[in-house]
Parts: structure tokens; sequence; C-alpha cells
């Protein structure tokens, strides 16, 4: 099982790197999300959007580790596992709505994070993967998430101050985490998994966008073995 234990490794770092630093961005840029998509009728929903923001990145190890079951034949051991999530987010939310729409928004949190213990469990048991290899893959997103919500942070924090409108900071957001993204690219900042994946895509961009790769350094796809 060790070319399994590779491609799930390879995987779980790919998605650490992307959801962690999104579900950061969107727990600090939730109120200027949902003032500019949805409008000030919809102010309630912002702490429980927050709440929920982790739950990207537990969701998609649930997939990759359901996929991972289903392909080595365990198929009983990946339904009961669904079962047992679809139960937890069911008294998750029955417990939660005492505390109203961010409780039961909690709660749902909470029934993820449980299912993503027994998936990562599953994943420990089908490959030759430890403990200590699954909580690696999940550094360089962590720490890329934890710089995405400093620096947000401290942008959002000063343009709400000086009462700037949430468009215009979200824009201004947008528009920094964007030169945030290249310069790392650049500066290779986000890792070999991270130029993998994005080498992986750039040879399937259509010919017309043939100059982005080169504008971000990127190796061409069939020289990097891609």
């Amino acid at each position: 099982m060790r070319a399994h234990a590779f491609t799930l490794l390879e995987l779980m770092l790919v998605i650490a790197l992307l959801a962690i630093p999104a579900a950061a961005a969107v727990i600090v840029l939730a109120p200027e999300l949902i003032t500019v998509l949805l409008g000030a009728d919809w102010l309630g929903v912002i702490v429980p959007l927050q709440i929920l923001a982790p739950g990207i990145f537990f969701l998609l190890i649930f997939q990759l580790s359901d996929a991972l079951g289903v392909a080595a034949g365990t198929v009983y051991a990946v339904a009961w596992r669904q079962g047992a999530f679809a139960a937890a987010v069911l008294v998750g939310a029955l417990i939660g709505q005492y505390w109203g729409l961010p409780g039961v928004a909690f709660g749902v949190l909470a029934a993820q994070t449980f299912s993503y213990l027994l998936v990562s469990q599953l994943s420990l048991r089908l490959t030759s993967l430890g403990v200590g290899d699954l909580a690696a893959a999940h550094g360089r997103g962590l720490v890329l998430g934890a710089l995405a919500s400093v620096v947000l942070w401290l942008l959002v924090t000063s343009l709400r101050s000086l009462g700037v409108a949430p468009a215009i900071t979200l824009g201004a957001a947008v528009a920094l985490l964007t030169v945030a993204a290249l310069a790392m690219i650049r500066l290779r900042l986000i890792g070999r998994d991270g130029l993998w994946l994005l080498e992986s895509l750039a040879g399937r961009l259509p010919r017309r966008l043939a100059l982005l790769p080169r504008l971000l350094g990127l190796r061409n796809p069939a020289a990097a073995g891609i």
C-alpha cells in the first residue's frame, strides 16, 4: 500500500495548502463577504459562516479518505463512517439549536471534526502512513493560513476603522491575497507539493494562457515529469 500512501500524503498536503488559507480568509472577511454578496439583512449569518469555515478542509479530507477506502475495497468501513457522520451532524445540530444558529453551526463543525478523526484512522489503517506523517501534511497549510489571517486582519481592521465601504475592503483584501500568492509562488514558499499542483494545472491551460506559467516561474509540465 506504499503507492497509496504516497499519493494520499501528496493530496493531503495540497488540500491543506489550499483549504486552510481559504478558511482563514473566510473567517476574517466574513462580514464583508456577507454584506457585499447577501446584503445587510443577512448579518446574522456572519458568525455561523466563521464557525463553519474550517469545515472546508474537513469535508475535502473526508471525500479523499472515502475514495481511498472504496479503492481499497473497504466499502463497509466507509459506509459506517458515513453513517456515523450523518448521525453526528444530527446530534450536533439538535444540541446546538439551544444556542441559536451559531450553536447549530458549532454542532455541525464538531461533527465534521469527529468525522475527520474517523476517516484519518481509516487512512492510517489502509496505508503505511503514521500519525506524524498526517500531522506533517498539515504543516505548510497551517503556516500559510496563520500568515493569511494575520495579514488580512491587520488590513481589514485598519480599513474598517477608517469607515471604508465593505466592497472596497473586500476588493483590497482580494488584491492583497493575489499579490501575496504570486509572491509566494515566485519565491517558492508554497513548497514542492504546491509547485507540483500548479505545474500540473499549467499543463491543462489553453494555449492563449501559456504565458501565465512563465510569469509565475513554473517549469514546463513535460520537463517536470508531470
